[in-house]
């Protein structure tokens, strides 16, 4: 064991007379600590949310949606289902899909909502909906409408009642803003054949699904048309890829847009909260920093006689800085591995037993979801050590540059 490691980890260790100056440092490793868990702790949070988020949009919503140009209409849909099979095997689900804005109606309510037009068939294919079906049956007729649970409690009906579905009418969506004939209200009766629940709260108010042929008829679109084509890859982590190489094989004028676009701003929102949470909560092992400083720096004062004797026995000054950064490293590793244990411990915990409960009907989760993410967790020990050690610098510069005269003078 080299002398400076020696040296410097019984300066560490308390002697009976100097009960003040380990006592520092022991708040010291202390913040270290707390700041290591909170970070942990809070990131993984954050993560949990950002996870469990993703899920209920990729639950929803297809990997991949094939659009023709501006217009909102795909013509001869089936042809372009064939090319697209043909393009990529990590195409793992296509469906026809038709989206329009309408207003639903009930005796009770009206809203506006998001109507989308599925087959019945192929929709599970490349979502989830027929797993978030709660009551009813995802089998749609020309007579039957699913709505979000939300949506439904919002109308006051349930499962077998009726309500009334206004669309614009016209012979196809190039003539719906053209053609003011288009747009005179189109009032459909509809029975509720089931209802949903995702999980998140902005597609159980606001979505309701009809049968593809429904919807054609609704917007005036013949039996070959649809608004899109939404596809499901096996990796939801390589759309950008298959994003390309679908946009080189249809070629103009279809469009080719991947989850990630089109929720582009609530996870740079989420992105951008995690980084400037990341960089706030770094304060707190900032300020434990200066505390290992000023401990430090204490203990240089207290330690100058001894410094002069190692001077005068030959110990370098490369030597005197050694033994005080070694300090100010145990002292990071300590509270880091401290921070690293109790954070851990507290993410399982809050996964295990989940004894901190969320108000369901806000934030559709009875508990704090966590997702702890090693390569989070090692940059935040990383950079706790690394500000343990700068925090040591100015310190041992200063006890290395004491002269063995000087550290002498008055004993």
């Amino acid at each position: 064991m080299p002398y400076e490691f020696f040296i410097g980890l019984r300066y560490l260790l308390a002697r009976k007379r100097e009960r003040f100056i380990p006592i520092i440092t022991l708040f010291s490793i202390a913040g270290v600590a707390v700041g290591v868990a909170t970070l942990i702790t809070t990131l993984s949070v954050m993560g949990g949310f950002e996870r469990d988020l993703k899920e209920k949009i990729l639950g929803m919503n297809a990997h991949l949606i094939v659009t023709e140009g501006m217009v909102g209409e795909l013509k001869n849909y089936p042809a372009v289902i064939e090319k697209i099979k043909k393009a990529d095997n990590r195409i793992v689900g296509i469906a026809p899909l038709i989206t329009t804005q309408a207003i639903i109606s009930s005796p009770y309510q009206n809203a506006g909502i998001m109507l989308k037009g599925i087959d019945s068939k192929l929709e599970g294919s490349v979502s989830k909906l027929p797993e978030y079906i709660k009551e009813g049956s995802l089998e749609l007729s020309q007579n039957d409408i699913l709505l979000g649970k939300e949506l439904a409690k919002r109308l006051g009906v349930i499962r077998g009642e009726e309500v009334s579905l206004f669309t614009t009418q016209g012979k196809s969506l190039n003539e719906a803003s053209f053609n003011e004939a288009s747009l005179i209200p189109n009032q459909q009766i509809l029975k509720v054949k089931g209802i949903f629940e995702s999980g998140m709260y902005e597609y159980d108010a606001n979505f309701a699904c009809v049968s593809l042929s429904k919807a054609q008829g609704l917007l005036g679109l013949d039996n070959q048309a649809v608004t899109s084509i939404a596809l499901k890859i096996n990796d939801i982590y390589q759309t950008p890829q298959i994003a390309q190489k679908l946009k080189s094989s249809l070629g103009f004028p279809y469009w080719v847009r991947t989850w990630e676009e089109m929720n582009k701003n609530l996870f740079c929102a989420l992105k951008l909260e995690k980084t400037v949470m990341f960089i706030i909560l770094c304060l707190i092992i900032l300020v434990a920093g200066f505390n290992i400083a000023g401990s430090l720096i204490m203990r240089v004062m207290e330690k100058t006689k001894e410094i002069g004797i190692l001077r005068t026995m030959g110990a370098g000054s490369g030597s005197i800085l050694s033994i005080f950064l070694l300090e100010g490293a145990i002292i990071g590793l300590v509270g880091t591995f401290i921070g690293f244990l109790g954070g851990i411990t507290l993410c399982n915990l809050l996964a295990e037993y989940q004894f901190i409960k969320l108000p369901g009907d806000i934030y559709y989760l009875s508990s704090i979801p966590v997702n702890i993410r090693w390569s989070d967790v090692g940059i935040i020990s990383l950079a706790a050590i690394i500000l343990s050690l700068v925090a040591a610098i100015y310190p041992a510069r200063y006890a290395a540059s004491l002269k063995p005269i000087e550290a002498l003078r008055y004993e």
